[in-house]
């Protein structure tokens, strides 16, 4: 769960509900969650969820510092799913492949990304200029520039990920910190 820079507004990852829920929050921290299909983004909507992709295994969100994005980390897609955030906090995936980054690129419905394969935590740096997912099964941290509309583009070749081992594109080792 995260909480927004400004504090009004509160997103959760459901992981076995493959879904993002919204909240609005009131000055004395009481949550209200937004009504319809902006209270919920699923990967399989149901009832009241807004359609989203890459949500599979939703496991961790966070807002960037400017409070304009946010990012979920997705485990079983594996990857991360990028939204737009509203002045009101609703979410607005971005569209086509823009709106996620994954492993395999899931059959060209996200750009394709490297070491994200059991993808379960997501940051945004303080300066908004990078983001870095953590993976459990690549053993790695996959390293992302971050645009100034929110967008995430990978950092090419070894500059894109470090893990315990360097297999693949990565740079590695360089801690034993990253292994399980």
């Amino acid at each position: 769960m995260t909480v927004t820079p400004d504090g009004r507004s509160v997103y959760v990852a459901a992981y076995d509900s493959d879904a993002v829920a919204v909240f609005d929050r009131a000055v004395d921290g009481t949550l209200t969650q937004k009504a319809g299909t902006a209270g919920c983004i699923s990967e399989t909507p149901a009832g009241p969820c807004g359609d989203g992709m890459a949500l599979d295994g939703a496991v961790s969100i966070t807002a960037s510092a400017d409070g304009a994005s946010v990012y979920v980390a997705s485990e079983l897609i594996p990857g991360v799913a990028v939204f737009d955030r509203a002045v009101d906090g609703a979410l607005t995936q971005k569209a086509g492949t823009a709106g996620c980054i994954s492993d395999s690129g899931s059959s060209g419905r996200c750009v394709d990304g490297a070491a994200l394969f059991g993808a379960f935590s997501v940051t945004v740096s303080p300066d908004g200029t990078s983001a870095y997912v953590a993976s459990w099964a690549s053993d790695a941290v996959a390293v992302f520039d971050r645009a100034g509309d929110g967008a995430l583009t990978q950092k090419a070749g070894t500059a894109g990920c470090i893990s315990d081992t360097g297999a693949g594109p990565c740079v590695g080792p360089r801690s034993p910190a990253l292994a399980r």
